[in-house]
């Protein structure tokens, strides 16, 4: 698990539309900070996913979908949330059902 991808029930998801500092083979800056602040909105909580109609599966296997966290029973965008805070970029790759510069624009 890292900052884009986390495990669910033995299944890897990769976090659609967002990119995070790489952890392997040598940590990259905010690497472990993105990897951290995924595992502590998770931890205990109820996640559900929003698998990419358009690419649900990437070339490595991982099910490519939005993550939402319930938080105190209101539905938080994980991907977005991870660009709201700075520890991602935007990875807009197509054929997707996401574009994440529209979270972006949902905030203004």
């Amino acid at each position: 698990m890292d900052g884009d991808t986390i495990v669910i029930s033995d299944e890897r998801v990769r976090l659609v539309g967002i990119d995070t500092p790489e952890l392997h083979p040598t940590p990259e800056p905010g690497a472990l900070e993105a990897k951290q602040f995924v595992e502590e909105l998770c931890f205990g909580k109820e996640v559900g996913l929003d698998v990419d109609d358009l690419e649900p599966k990437d070339k490595y296997g991982r099910t490519l979908a939005i993550v939402y966290v319930n938080m105190d029973n209101s539905w938080v965008n994980l991907n977005a949330e991870l660009l709201r805070v700075g520890l991602a970029e935007i990875l807009y790759i197509p054929p997707s059902e996401f574009n994440p510069y529209r979270w972006l624009e949902s905030e203004n």
